[in-house]
């Protein structure tokens, strides 16, 4: 036998065999009977199936086979458990009918485009029972050689014990954070109120003593920290909404710049290294002033009181996570402490991380100078490694010039002429007592009341010059009772005073003769807010 006449004959075979399997698939023929050495032996479509469909029952997942419109032919028994219905009952149904409105609509898509592609995607699935689960679906169709229509096969996984555990893990690292908070805040807030409360004890047990002046300025620095530090749990959380001006970020560091020698002693350097454009953005000037004192704070201690800290702003054309058209201001921080790991680095925004001992810090600096930054449309990040000190960077885009408004100092307000007549609303005796007597000593004349309603019978007897109310307050809140003054008389200047995160019922009633004065305030916070309005 020649060459050429072996390989026609390998052809004929091979041709012969690719028949036999074709019929086989085909179901043109039952049986292959093949005689060996080891005797005969039969292959039949049942023979090569059965490993294949063993296989595929005993999947964790549900699988399942489809037409191109959705109808299932095939499905496992696992399918059966997760679905919730016997295989009688889902053979024939539609794949869709056991997905969500919006799942299933994206699922008919996929089925209508006849992609080639694989389609791998979250989906929430519904029971029979009208209960319904998260899962995760795989499908992808069979090549066009296999069979004469379209056939998508696919698995799905019923996620719920999946989603449970995470609900249990994410429940038991808010558990941990919050004992973290709680242990560092409860230790903070407990000295705080002891030099509070030992500075009244004093003054009350030595009223004439040469002292009392320094046991009231103690005390009044201890609560501007507790202030601060309620402040910054407000901030982190974004319960308390930023109250966003347009403002120069140079002017907010020139101010601030006694504090912060005051604040870093004099081991610390302070260098200052200022754009000269000096670019406005829009943020909270006392959020932004509170953010830059905590990363002056937190260098310092990195520094171990002895270092040189700089700060300073640049104008930078483009940013690699933002967009501006006016470009954007980036303010820096940098110490020449000890630096961060990257492990450190990678965790140093995170709510209640810290590597400062117990009592030393909450963790909260970071993490609401983060919140402070992203509110304000703005990114943070952090340049750091171990013994060559850190840098971290505060983006804002920058505002228009059109949008700059003209400066006001505070020493401008001028004194209200006259004295006033104010109605202080406020259901807590003993803040409303001490407002009544901030006003005395500012030379107002003062009626108080304890509630909404008791408040709108006193507008009912006598004219007020301004009323005072309190935000959260039982049965008629302040927007409530400003609504009620507003319909008797809609010019009536209103200040409402506030110690509440979330006071966005009060939109509603802002106008120009309203202003919104945080709790706690100073005197002078107090005199210069009624100055404003009167000047109105």
């Amino acid at each position: 036998m020649t060459d050429a006449q072996y390989i026609e004959l390998l052809s004929r075979r091979l041709q012969e065999a690719d028949d036999v399997l074709e019929a086989i698939r085909t179901g043109s023929v039952d049986a292959l009977f093949i005689q060996g050495e080891q005797g005969e032996t039969v292959y039949t479509l049942d023979n090569a199936d059965k490993p294949y469909r063993l296989l595929v029952e005993q999947m964790q997942e549900g699988a399942v086979s489809i037409s191109a419109d959705g109808t299932i032919l095939y499905a496992n028994q696992r399918f059966s458990e997760i679905i919730g219905a016997p295989l009688e009952q889902i053979f024939g149904h539609a794949f869709q009918d056991y997905l969500t409105r919006a799942d299933a609509d994206h699922f008919s898509v996929y089925l209508s485009t006849d992609s080639d592609k694989a389609i791998r995607r979250a989906a929430s699935f519904n029971r029979p029972d009208q209960t319904v689960f998260p899962g995760h679906l795989s499908f992808s169709k069979l090549p066009d050689d296999f069979s004469g229509e379209a056939i998508f096969c696919g698995v799905i996984t019923d996620l719920t014990d999946q989603k449970l555990m995470e609900a249990r893990l994410h429940q038991s690292q808010k558990m941990e954070a919050l004992g973290q908070l709680t242990g560092g805040l409860a230790h903070d807030f407990n000295n705080l109120l002891q030099a509070i409360q030992g500075s009244f004890d004093l003054i009350i047990r030595r009223p004439d003593s040469e002292k009392v002046t320094r046991w009231a300025e103690s005390g009044l620095r201890v609560a501007d920290r507790g202030a601060k530090l309620t402040s910054q749990l407000l901030a982190f959380s974004r319960s308390q909404k930023l109250e966003l001006k347009v403002c120069s970020v140079n002017a907010v560091i020139h101010g601030m710049s006694d504090l912060l020698i005051t604040t870093l002693g004099q081991g610390i350097k302070l260098v200052f290294e200022l754009d000269v454009t000096d670019s406005h953005v829009l943020t909270d000037p006392v959020q932004l002033e509170l953010a830059i004192l905590n990363l002056a704070i937190n260098g310092r201690d990195a520094m171990g009181g002895s270092g040189q800290l700089l700060i300073g702003t640049r104008h930078l054309q483009r940013h690699e996570f933002l967009s501006s058209a006016s470009g954007f201001l980036e303010v820096r921080v940098v110490d020449t402490g000890a630096g961060m790991s990257e492990q450190t680095r990678l965790n140093a925004f995170n709510p209640f991380f810290t590597t400062k001992d117990v009592g030393q810090g909450t963790g909260l600096g970071l993490a609401q100078v983060e919140s402070i930054v992203q509110q304000s449309s703005g990114a943070v990040s952090i340049e750091s490694e171990l013994g060559n000190g850190t840098s971290i960077c505060l983006a804002f885009p920058c505002v228009d010039d059109a949008r700059v408004p003209e400066e006001h100092l505070p020493s401008a307000l001028a004194d209200a002429a006259g004295d006033l007549k104010i109605l202080v609303v406020d259901d807590d005796d003993e803040v409303r007592r001490t407002l009544v007597d901030m006003l005395d000593m500012l030379g107002h004349e003062v009626v108080e009341a304890a509630s909404g309603p008791a408040g709108l019978d006193a507008i009912g007897q006598q004219a007020f010059d301004l009323v005072i109310l309190d935000f959260a307050m039982p049965g008629m809140n302040g927007a409530q009772v400003a609504l009620e003054i507003h319909r008797l008389d809609a010019l009536k200047p209103i200040v409402f005073v506030s110690g509440y995160s979330d006071t966005d019922q009060l939109r509603p009633v802002m106008n120009t003769n309203t202003a919104l004065l945080r709790k706690p305030f100073t005197l002078d916070g107090l005199k210069a807010t009624l100055q404003a309005m009167v000047q109105h």
